[in-house]
């Protein structure tokens, strides 16, 4: 019990009750850490001092608590630090009662530190707490009430339009806040003419404005001439006024980074990705600076957007670190905006598992807050999901509930929803060639077309051109689909169902020139459409066999891409396969009637198992030819495998330089001590390929019992596949040795060659610079020399670990040659490049001491430019370079002008 005791002792200051997020964020005030504090917790419960209902802690013994916690004398310092990280009000209201301040003291106090967290962009969540305690506390209206209040609004409660009151009282100057957050919560409930009017009105009455609140008026102006006309002049003036600000304050800082985020979004409306790129890291640079936390997450995730289509593993990441902070900063709202954001990238680039963890957490936050935007934007990334998976029920029923919720809105918020509403009902019909009374849809859409951006109207105005006329409507979009960044393989998908014989190949070829580009981002969803696409036209102009290849195909992606309704629509009305499947169980129930099965010639028994086999092995080696990795080829195999078996679980391992294992399934497969099992049913098979390297398949279901002459049919299966799975990894095997470094585990020469040859010829034929680092060990001979090649080796193997974390996810970064490593940038303009090889540098220089004081010098050289011809001309370019760093002193990069 004295353990118990200590603990009470160091917890009783938080009062009779308090959850367990409480104590840990009070640690520090109470005196020790997070670990102390759990375990104290367990140990209070076990000892029978607290206990604990909905997750809230309380003393069983309240006179225990009381003559424990008047023994301590707990001052008024500490009853104000915890009053700040209570999320409970009656904690709250405890520690206002203890501290001995008054009622106005109390609130002054809150106010002043909720003024602080605003600008720390922190603690959402115990803000509104904390401004519905000082409406009880206090007994007359506060100014700085009302601007905590405006600035939760258009966060964390529902939007409430300003009624004309109040707005009046802002003009003539008696209604006292933040000019910033006023005008950002006019911007949820009025048009920008509206807003720009009230502003004018604004300047015009008041008398006595600051140089600050004349500079946001005139910044809201600007905004608002952008909306209503988003033309370069208008931009020009909100750019010039963004470089005149001065970024010394926070309210300034806040004004410029904002004012560069609008610009950024100009460029990205008008698919200026370069200029949007910029003006994003400006705002960026700032916010971070004066550490404006309110506005990181939503900058961050718009930069994301930026790397979307190039690097989006990167966007994802970028986006991920946003969330973080927007939870950190207990910003529910910006957290779940983001949220459904990365969820739509993880279910197109096929991250099954990722979108549904990130889809179980947006479900528990949009419980949490009361945001009906947040609401209807979770469900437009359901709807999102139904339309790819052909749900019209699914998605009607969404639809409805959506169309209810936007009631609630005002304008511009209920016409930027509703045109998104419509957008997806649009979508869900012409992507699969749904075109009744598609033209009236068309044309409500473009009522709405300053809420859609060019990608979306150029999708409309290619199907609008579709539907008048076939042949004009194919020219349109030949013409249209160049321009376009977004919604290609929609516009692929739906020009499919108008292809006729003279067009066909040339749509053929749109088609595969956009699967090379998309199967570089491994995004399912997309290769799935553009082989649907293929599909509907092959069939369209009678070409069944091509049509049902790529038929097949499709339903490859859906399924892995985990869109199973439409794969298994696709098996069953264009493939036949469920006539094939039902044709081979008939059978199967035949030959397994004793008396009928005596009727059959013994030729004749093992058909349909001969069929199923032949069936099986085309589709798995048409499978195969899509994938781009092995963990591909396990995924697919595994699912093969599970389709295949009355199983819930499948595991395939490969065994050879490094264990790689896949396990698909529903059921954890436990370790078995023998090689098969009738209940629960389990069956192992393991072969080994050449002397190297071994595979191991295994199946299992813990609900069934298996017959023998199941586990029988899926070794006699295995024997079949055995040799095309052991020439599948044994070709795996001999692409790594060709293309993997065996020291380093980097590329090798000849595919860093290869890659660099197809980059040459990607980048002359698009126009998109990239670029090569050479990189050269300074001081690494005599360090190999004193201390011998197994040294030199680990400093080589720790050098190409740095060169891997230092280089962009997209990079490929490969062992040139002795000491010598090279990298190769794709889409990196020189000055970014050189950027990559300086931090590179940096990195080895920071690990001089593991290193033996190895450094190395770099040469960047960067194509398109005039003196470079051909891949061996960069190379050679970067190489000089590298050998001039070394000249210079070593320990450096040399860039050039590349000019």
């Amino acid at each position: 019990m004295n353990e118990g005791i200590v603990f009470s002792k160091k917890v009783s200051p938080l009062g009779k009750k308090f959850t367990k997020n409480e104590l840990l964020s009070s640690c520090k005030v109470l005196g020790m850490n997070s670990n102390e504090a759990t375990r104290g917790l367990s140990i209070m419960l076990r000892e029978g001092i607290l206990e604990t209902h909905d997750g809230l802690y309380s003393f069983k013994d309240r006179s225990f608590w009381k003559k424990i916690y008047n023994s301590l004398n707990v001052n008024q310092d500490t009853h104000l630090q915890l009053a700040l990280l209570r999320e409970l009000e009656e904690g709250i209201l405890f520690h206002y009662k203890e501290s001995g301040l008054s009622s106005d003291k109390f609130i002054f106090f809150l106010l002043w530190k909720s003024r602080e967290d605003i600008h720390r962009g922190t603690n959402y969540q115990r803000l509104l707490l904390r401004k519905n305690i000082i409406k009880k506390l206090s007994k007359r209206k506060l100014w700085a009430l009302d601007s905590i209040e405006l600035y939760l609004q258009d966060r964390t409660e529902k939007p409430s339009p300003l009624n004309q009151e109040t707005i009046l009282k802002w003009i003539d100057g008696s209604y006292h806040v933040n000019p910033f957050d006023f005008i950002r919560v006019l911007q949820k409930n009025y048009p920008p003419d509206k807003i720009k009017n009230i502003i004018k009105q604004k300047l015009q009455s008041s008398k006595h404005l600051s140089d600050y609140e004349r500079m946001v008026l005139k910044y809201f102006i600007l905004e608002s001439e952008c909306e209503i006309s988003s033309d370069e002049e208008n931009l020009k003036k909100l750019s010039d006024f963004a470089a005149s600000l001065p970024s010394t304050t926070y309210g300034t800082a806040r004004l410029k980074a904002s004012a560069y985020n609008r610009i950024a979004t100009y460029f990205i409306s008008k698919q200026k990705f370069e200029g949007f790129k910029e003006y994003l890291h400006k705002a960026t640079k700032i916010a971070e600076k004066f550490e404006l936390n309110f506005m990181l997450p939503r900058l961050y995730n718009n930069l994301s957007i930026y790397y979307d289509a190039i690097a989006p593993n990167f966007a994802q990441e970028i986006q991920e670190k946003a969330m973080k902070l927007a939870k950190n900063n207990e910003d529910l709202f910006t957290s779940a905006f983001i949220g459904i954001n990365l969820a739509q990238s993880y279910f197109f680039y096929g991250k099954q598992k990722e979108f549904q963890e990130i889809l179980s957490e947006l479900t528990e936050i949009t419980k949490k807050i009361e945001n009906p935007e947040i609401l209807v934007r979770y469900k437009h990334l359901k709807m999102l999901v139904a339309v790819y998976n052909d749900d019209y029920d699914g998605f009607e029923k969404l639809k409805i509930e959506v169309l209810e919720d936007l009631k609630t809105f005002s304008e511009p918020m209920y016409s930027s929803l509703l045109s998104r509403t419509m957008l997806f009902e649009f979508l869900i019909k012409v992507i699969w060639g749904d075109f009744q009374n598609i033209e009236k849809e068309i044309e409500s859409l473009r009522k709405m077309k300053k809420h859609l951006n060019h990608n979306e109207l150029l999708f409309l105005e290619i199907t609008q051109a579709l539907l008048e006329d076939e042949k004009r409507g194919y020219d349109v979009f030949r013409s249209k689909i160049k321009e376009m960044k977004l919604y290609i393989e929609e516009t692929l998908q739906t020009t499919a169902f108008f292809v006729d014989k003279e067009n066909y190949e040339d749509f053929v070829k749109e088609c595969k020139e956009r699967i090379r580009i998309v199967s570089k981002l491994v995004s399912h969803v997309s290769l799935a459409q553009i082989y649907y696409a293929l599909a509907i036209a092959s069939k369209r102009i009678g070409k069944l066999f091509l049509a049902k290849q790529y038929f097949k195909k499709a339903s490859i992606y859906f399924t892995l891409q985990g869109i199973n309704t439409k794969a298994r629509e696709i098996k069953n009305k264009h493939l036949h396969e469920d006539v094939f499947i039902d044709s081979v169980l008939v059978l199967e129930k035949l030959f397994s009637d004793t008396n009928k099965k005596s009727q059959i010639p013994i030729n004749q028994e093992n058909y349909h198992e001969v069929l199923w086999t032949l069936n099986s092995f085309i589709s798995l080696m048409a499978a195969f030819g899509e994938c781009n990795s092995l963990e591909e080829i396990m995924n697919v195999f595994s699912e093969f495998i599970q389709n295949h078996f009355p199983i819930t679980s499948v595991r395939t391992k490969f065994d050879w330089l490094e264990n790689m294992t896949k396990e698909i399934g529903s059921d954890k497969i436990p370790p078995m001590e023998s090689r098969y099992s009738q209940y629960p049913f389990y069956v192992s098979y393991e072969f080994d390929i050449d002397f190297e390297a071994n595979a191991r398949i295994e199946i299992y279901n813990p609900y069934n019992k298996a017959s023998m002459k199941e586990i029988e049919k899926f070794n006699r299966l295995m024997g079949y596949l055995e040799p095309l799975l052991t020439l599948v990894f044994r070709n795996y095997m001999r692409y790594t040795m060709a293309t993997k470094d065996a020291l380093t585990g980097l590329y090798t020469r000849w595919y860093f060659e290869s890659r660099l040859e197809e980059e040459f010829a990607r980048s002359k034929r698009f126009g998109e610079e990239f670029s090569v680092i050479m990189c050269d060990l300074d001081n690494f001979k005599v360090v190999n020399d004193s201390h011998g090649h197994i040294v030199g080796d680990e400093i080589l193997k720790k050098i190409a670990k740095i060169l891997l974390k230092g280089a962009r996810e997209m990079d490929i970064v490969g062992r040139y040659g002795g000491e010598e490593f090279i990298i190769l940038l794709p889409y990196a303009k020189h000055r970014d490049a050189v950027r990559v090889a300086e931090r590179l540098k940096e990195l080895i220089e920071a690990n001089k001491e593991s290193l033996k004081d190895v450094t190395a010098s770099f040469g960047v050289a960067s194509y398109p430019a005039p003196h470079i011809n051909n891949a061996a001309d960069l190379l050679f370019c970067a190489d000089q370079r590298c050998y001039l760093a070394k000249k210079l002193g070593k320990n450096r990069v040399v860039g050039g002008s590349n000019e």
